[in-house]
């Protein structure tokens, strides 16, 4: 991972990934707008972090905002924001995912609208699970820690598991390409957790960057994720495995259609 981290920015401009995203072009403008008003809000925070105090203006200017931005959005959801801007940017991560895959394998792949519409609808789906299990963990370690005394490991455990999901969100777009089901994804990259925890990891520091951290965080992420599972899946032979439990299961169906026990 640290060896394609390392290589993204140079393989995303010497094949030039983002040909083709004039296609969602309005889609595009949106995510821009999003980004400005994200960016507000995180120049906010850190001032607020580092000063103790943001200038009149400032707080001015975030007020303007306050009623529209994502943040507000987010307190609705419970603190979900990170989720929300993951489907917003759905269309980055769909399309520098695929036109990776297409490089190195050297196939032709899906990117059209109606395609992107139902990837789309995969990740809002994907967000719901991933932000319910990150809340279900969360609740099970506040017991765990409760009778057991760690609740100053708290902090890091949730970084943790939101940094899995996250992942998990971001790897479900490479996963998509072999038709898994998303419970069949969430077996697959959590077979391979130490992926999704580093390439979480980076979108989460990334988010905080203002303005640019929501367009250049997913593209990265969608590109490193990509070029680590595709090693990863040629270095353990495929990615048939994950598949048995369905294959039983279709076969306990015929065999109950036919009769038997």
């Amino acid at each position: 991972m640290l060896k394609y981290a390392k290589e993204a920015p140079d393989f995303i401009d010497k094949h030039k990934l983002w040909k083709g995203l004039a296609h969602y072009s309005w889609v595009i403008k949106g995510i821009v707008v999003i980004a400005a008003i994200t960016g507000l809000y995180t120049v906010s925070f850190i001032a607020d972090l580092f000063t103790g105090d943001v200038s009149i203006t400032q707080n001015s200017l975030m007020a303007s905002f306050s009623s529209f931005s994502l943040d507000g959005i987010a307190d609705f959801f419970g603190g979900s924001m990170k989720y929300i801007l993951l489907a917003v940017v759905e269309v980055i991560i769909f399309h520098f995912t695929r036109r990776t895959m297409m490089i190195v394998t050297g196939r032709p792949i899906d990117t059209s609208w109606d395609t992107f519409v139902k990837a789309e609808k995969r990740m809002i789906a994907v967000i719901f699970v991933a932000f319910g299990l990150e809340k279900a963990f969360g609740f099970g370690w506040s017991i765990f820690s409760g009778i057991f005394g760690f609740d100053s490991l708290e902090p890091v455990f949730m970084v943790l598991i939101q940094s899995f999901y996250l992942g998990f969100a971001i790897i479900d777009n490479y996963n998509e390409l072999y038709d898994m089901s998303i419970k069949q994804s969430h077996r697959f990259t959590w077979h391979y957790a130490p992926v999704a925890l580093v390439v979480g990891g980076m979108l989460n520091l990334m988010l905080y960057v203002p303005f640019l951290g929501v367009l250049i965080g997913p593209i990265v992420c969608a590109v490193v994720a990509t070029l680590t599972m595709h090693f990863i899946n040629n270095q353990d032979n495929g990615v048939a495995w994950v598949f048995v439990e369905k294959k039983k299961t279709i076969k306990k169906a015929k065999r109950k259609a036919n009769g038997q026990n």
